[in-house]
């Protein structure tokens, strides 16, 4: 997953996502993306040939 597609689902300004880093925060943020994600994969990916339009459009 890109940065930048990471501080959209999370409202962050990208920079932010660099500057910032504390260190526990990052491991946080992956939990919740990660989880995020395979929800959105898994539900996406019930429904045949639009996952595959949804996956490669999305893996920058």
């Amino acid at each position: 997953m890109s940065v930048r597609r990471a501080c959209s689902i999370l409202n962050l300004p990208r920079s932010s996502f660099y500057a910032k880093r504390k260190p526990a925060a990052p491991r946080v943020i992956e939990k919740s993306l990660e989880s995020n994600w395979r929800w959105r994969y898994r539900s996406h990916r019930s429904s045949g040939t639009s996952a595959m339009r949804f996956h490669s459009r999305h893996s920058a």
